[in-house]
């Protein structure tokens, strides 16, 4: 875990190197999701014509 900012103590890059951590999470989750996506869908669909009838 890194370290708290303590008050008053530059954290422009601190804050720099979080924000760049949290978008590269957001890109590997999207790609995750995608993944889960193309492999849920056909099941959704089947599962709705079934219900449907």
């Amino acid at each position: 875990m890194e370290k708290a900012i303590e008050p008053g103590e530059d954290c422009d890059s601190e804050r720099e190197a979080l924000c760049q951590n949290i978008i590269e999470g957001c890109r590997e989750m999207w790609d995750v999701y995608l993944d889960m996506a193309r492999e849920w869908e056909p099941l959704d669909i089947e599962a709705d014509r079934i219900l449907d009838e």
